[in-house]
C-alpha cells in the first residue's frame, strides 16, 4: 500500500489526541462521566436488524470505500513538482506541533519523539531531491550554480538534523535547536519553490517522469522507516 509523509506525520497529532480523549485530568472526583448516546437508526424499534439498518449499513461501507479510493488517489504521483512542494507542508506542521509541545511543557520524550520522527522524514526528502530530482535538474539548466545553492543548503540542514539526533531532549537548548532547524527547512523551501521549481519548468523538467521516479524512490525510503 502507498505510503506519505501525510500518513507517518499524522501519527503523533494521533496519538495526542487519543490521550486527550481518555485522560481522567480534568475531571473532578466523582464527576458523573456523560457517554454519547447510541444512535438510533430510522426503522429500528427493537434490538433486530431492520431494512433501514441495512440500507444504512451499505451506504456507510460504500462512503468509507469512497474515502479509502480518495485517499490511494492522494498517494498516487502526480508530478515532481507537486511532490516535493507537497511534502515541505506536511513536516511544517509537524514543526508546528513540536511548538505546541514546547508551549505545553510537554515531557522530553514525547517533544524527542516528535523531533526525531521531523529528522528522519526530512532525510527522506532531502535523498530524493538529490538522487533524482537534482540530477535531472542539473542535465537541462546546464550547470547553473543555483543547484550547488541548494545542496550548500542541504548540508546546513542535515548537520542540524545531526546535532538535533545526538542530543538529549533533557539538555539546554534543545528546543531551539529544534528550531533553527525548522527555520532553514522554512527558507530553503521558499527559495526552492521561487527559483529552481520555475526554472527547471520553464527549461522542460518531464515532471511526471520525474515525479514517479521521486514516488516510488520515496516509498522505498518510507518502507524502511516501517510507516504503515
Amino acid at each position: 500500500m502507498a505510503r506519505s509523509w501525510r500518513q507517518f506525520g499524522k501519527r503523533h497529532a494521533l496519538q495526542r489526541d487519543d490521550t486527550a480523549r481518555h485522560a481522567p485530568d480534568h475531571l473532578a472526583p466523582g464527576a458523573a462521566v456523560e457517554l454519547c448516546p447510541e444512535r438510533e437508526l430510522p426503522g429500528r424499534h427493537d434490538g433486530g436488524s431492520t431494512a433501514s439498518d441495512v440500507e444504512n449499513t451499505m451506504a456507510t461501507s460504500i462512503s468509507d470505500d469512497d474515502e479509502q479510493n480518495d485517499d490511494d488517489q492522494d498517494l498516487g504521483p502526480d508530478d515532481a513538482i507537486e511532490l516535493l512542494s507537497d511534502d515541505p507542508i506536511e513536516v511544517q506542521q509537524l514543526f508546528l506541533d513540536y511548538d505546541s509541545l514546547v508551549d505545553d511543557m510537554a515531557n522530553a520524550a514525547e517533544r524527542e519523539s516528535l523531533a526525531r520522527e521531523i529528522c528522519a522524514l526530512l532525510t527522506t526528502h532531502t535523498q530524493i531531491e538529490e538522487e533524482i530530482f537534482y540530477q535531472a535538474a542539473q542535465q537541462i539548466l546546464n550547470g547553473e550554480d543555483l543547484i550547488d545553492l541548494t545542496l550548500a543548503e542541504h548540508a546546513q540542514a542535515k548537520q542540524l538534523m545531526a546535532e538535533v539526533e545526538a542530543t538529549s531532549a533533557n539538555e539546554a537548548g534543545y528546543d531551539d535547536l529544534v528550531r533553527q532547524l525548522g527555520e532553514a527547512i522554512n527558507k530553503h523551501v521558499r527559495e526552492e519553490e521561487e527559483s529552481l521549481f520555475v526554472l527547471v519548468t520553464n527549461a522542460g523538467l518531464d515532471v511526471r517522469g520525474v515525479g514517479r521516479q521521486l514516488f516510488d524512490r520515496r516509498e522505498e525510503l518510507l518502507a524502511e522507516l516501517d510507516v504503515d
